[in-house]
């Protein structure tokens, strides 16, 4: 017995010694930080992540000059005023690479159906979901950070959204004065709409699509990000000034403002936009959400503190 009792200090420390390296992994003694990689120790956070039918990436941190420049169209009311704006600082941010996708919209509502004027598309589930009021976007961006253990679920602001679609280009648009390449970065009036709903404002060559295109069609910007310009307008949570009251949407009607004085701001230009008015620096106000055929919307995340993360 004796013998044996050194033996059995010996097992003991041991015991003790690997019970140490657990707890040094797991602080918890319970497995895993349920955060992202670099979320717990302040560390740099994931580069992208896919939840609930959507790719997100992570965009840094900085700053841009917000410009509406002096010449650019500004047709249908917009709110621009040809001048130069203050610097914009935006901190780091998860944002969606496509515009929400009839798919993902479907998890969410699957009797969703698009507007009349699109049914029966080639592809129909990668396309962006269109003609959503925003207390519906609402309840859906509620319903992602429920079931999300880490991230909550927004629409971008208006710095946050020209930022991201920048991607550090300071100019007009990504094909800078080239107009002929427009139809490689952007879904736009264009020749193949021009087939079926002649107009004097496309461009001679075509995109591949008359209407609505699916997502990731055309090529991303610096960020990785598809379609911030053209395609769908994209919402932002920015109100605007009450001065704007009355301005004009893509169909063509008159708004006016909802009885809570909700005002909604779109950016980037959709399918129906002409060249001038597909742009950074494009920016729609829309008193009264009304069902559309251009308007989408694309999804900011956020990590949740860690006492938010209660859900697998």
């Amino acid at each position: 017995m004796a013998a044996a009792r050194p033996a059995q200090r010996w097992l003991a420390l041991r015991l003790v010694a690997l019970a140490l390296a657990l707890c040094a992994c797991h602080p918890c003694g319970v497995g895993p930080d349920p955060r992202p990689s670099g979320a717990a120790s302040g560390g740099a956070p994931p580069p992208e992540f896919v939840e609930l039918g959507l790719h997100f990436v992570y965009v840094k941190g900085g700053s841009f000059r917000k410009t509406s420049p002096l010449g650019e169209a500004l047709p249908r009311g917009a709110a621009g005023d040809g001048s130069e704006h203050a610097d914009v600082a935006a901190e780091g941010f998860y944002i969606a690479r496509t515009e929400t996708t009839v798919d993902a919209w479907r998890m969410f509502d699957p009797r969703y159906r698009l507007p009349e004027l699109l049914s029966g598309t080639a592809h129909e589930g990668q396309l962006p979901v269109v003609g959503i009021d925003i207390e519906r976007i609402e309840r859906y961006l509620a319903w992602r950070t429920a079931r999300s253990r880490r991230y909550a679920y927004r629409l971008p602001t208006e710095g946050e959204w020209e930022y991201a679609a920048r991607a550090g280009d300071m100019g007009d648009a990504p094909w800078g004065d080239q107009p002929a390449l427009a139809v490689r970065h952007a879904n736009l009036q264009d020749a193949a709409l021009a087939r079926v709903w002649p107009n004097n404002r496309a461009v001679e060559q075509s995109d591949g699509y008359a209407y609505l295109a699916p997502v990731a069609s055309f090529l991303p910007n610096a960020f990785g990000l598809h379609d911030t310009l053209g395609n769908a307008y994209e919402l932002c949570l920015t109100s605007h000034s009450p001065s704007s009251s009355g301005s004009r949407s893509p169909g063509g009607a008159t708004s006016s403002p909802p009885s809570d004085g909700r005002r909604i701001v779109y950016r980037g230009g959709g399918w129906y936009s002409s060249l001038d008015e597909v742009s950074y620096a494009e920016r729609q106000v829309y008193l009264t959400f009304r069902w559309e055929s251009e308007v989408g919307f694309r999804v900011v995340a956020v990590t949740k503190p860690a006492s938010g993360m209660g859900r697998p």
